[in-house]
């Protein structure tokens, strides 16, 4: 691992080069040069795929990462969700990539910047078409209030839609229909009330 990067976090992936063996994925930060995902053959330790958003989002702070359920570009390898943060315009983003190639495959930025990242969490597929959802939760910085934002993703050409959000009034609302309706999945609608 290259000395001038501080390692973050670590990610678990499966065979990305054929030889039978997961991959490994390490979170690097740095002042100098663009964070990055650096994926590595876990056997071998050749690199197989460095993972970064360094083009477009240039001095954006990489958080975390982390693998999704699913393969929206349907070519083997598993897909990445990196939550940037943008300190200058206060903005979230995720950015989601393939593993393999460094292919942008979401672009997805989220609506509030009173709010800062707090972390990124893969969900299970809500949705029925096969590819996982994610949340992000979110702490705004002058009240400390939090809220969670849900995104259901689609399984393969690059769509996504906000499907709820949870904030810290203790009051749930979530209306998934109108994004489920995008990937002509099955529809609902719940409320709950979250205890405090």
């Amino acid at each position: 691992m290259p000395s001038r990067f501080t390692p973050v976090q670590v990610l678990a992936l499966d065979d990305l080069n054929g030889n039978g063996k997961a991959e490994v994925g390490a979170l690097l930060t740095s002042d100098a040069e663009a964070d990055r995902v650096l994926v590595k053959d876990s056997m071998t330790g050749t690199r197989i795929s460095t993972l970064s958003a360094k083009r477009e989002f240039a001095g954006f702070q990489l958080r975390q990462a982390e693998v999704l359920e699913g393969d929206r570009n349907a070519n083997g390898a598993a897909d990445v969700a990196m939550l940037y943060y943008d300190p200058a315009e206060g903005q979230t983003w995720v950015w989601v990539a393939d593993a393999l190639n460094n292919a942008r495959l979401l672009n997805i930025r989220l609506p509030d910047p009173d709010y800062k990242p707090v972390q990124l969490l893969p969900l299970p597929d809500l949705n029925g078409d096969d590819a996982g959802e994610l949340a992000v939760l979110l702490q705004a910085s002058a009240s400390g209030r939090v809220k969670a934002e849900v995104y259901a993703t689609a399984a393969q050409g690059g769509g996504y839609a906000r499907c709820g959000s949870v904030q810290s009034t203790n009051r749930w609302t979530w209306s998934c229909c109108a994004c489920l309706a995008a990937y002509n999945s099955r529809c609902w609608v719940a409320g709950s009330t979250m205890a405090n």
